[in-house]
């Protein structure tokens, strides 16, 4: 019986050997993979969608990779990510996107590059708190500019730089937080 145990263990592991170096085993098909680090925690999630699983900290999914960090949360995510966290709650973007978004380690959104389904290209830059620091801007419609905002007020206190293709011009401006041109 040892000798048979033996025999079927050998064969396969022949099997596995040439299978991998068969030229038809250069394709895996998997709709997820999950691999985990030394303690066994889940770290990188792969798949069309991601696995769902109960070690991460969010319940939405996403195509690609998603990494997470020791506790669980989202800190990289690749390919069709979820929409922003930022001070720990969800908020939906304005479309889907396909780029990359790196967070903090309880998992908001600190900077990001996509491409939005409605036809813009963003790179944002953001502030702890949520607010965005920087951004870059492609719109369809012939915009692209750069914003630079305050972290804190009401949201108006910024410098903006953009050429408008549709208007045919170029501008800069200077808002203060009652969001008018001239800076205090």
């Amino acid at each position: 019986m040892r000798l048979y145990a033996h025999c079927v263990t050998a064969a396969l592991l022949l099997a596995v050997v040439v299978g991998f170096r068969h030229p038809t085993a250069e394709v895996l098909r998997v709709r997820g993979l999950i691999i985990e680090d030394s303690t066994g925690r889940a770290r990188v999630l792969l798949g069309a969608p991601v696995p769902q699983i109960g070690e991460r900290a969010r319940r939405d999914g996403g195509i690609g990779m998603i990494v997470l960090s020791e506790s669980g949360n989202d800190r990289l995510a690749v390919g069709y990510y979820p929409s922003p966290q930022m001070g720990g709650r969800v908020s939906q973007r304005i479309a889907s996107a396909v780029g990359f978004a790196i967070n903090d380690s309880a998992g908001n959104e600190r900077t990001g590059y996509g491409y939005l389904d409605n036809g813009r290209v963003v790179l944002g830059l953001d502030y702890p708190n949520g607010r965005e620091a920087v951004s870059l801007v492609v719109y369809p419609d012939g915009f692209a500019g750069m914003m630079v905002g305050s972290s804190q007020g009401k949201g108006y206190e910024r410098v903006g730089l953009g050429v408008s293709n549709a208007e045919n011009r170029a501008f800069i401006k200077i808002a203060n937080e009652a969001n008018s041109d001239a800076p205090r």
